[in-house]
């Protein structure tokens, strides 16, 4: 995989999106690290990345 050095990729299913699927990739520390992730993400080309946060099972916008 593309990004597996990045941090463990994990596959969830969208709760509010039927028939999508989330990649997760990674836990990090800190907010700082997700977002440095995130932006080299952004530069292989996943346009769309961006960082969540596991809030008690829901997945929340950082």
């Amino acid at each position: 995989d593309p990004v597996e050095d990045l941090g463990i990729i994990e596959k969830r299913p969208a709760k509010n999106s039927p028939g999508m699927t989330l990649i997760l990739i990674g836990t990090y520390a800190d907010l700082d690290t997700a977002k440095k992730v995130a932006q080299e993400l952004i530069e292989r080309g996943y346009k769309d990345a961006y960082v969540v946060k596991d809030e008690n099972g829901n997945l929340v916008r950082k």
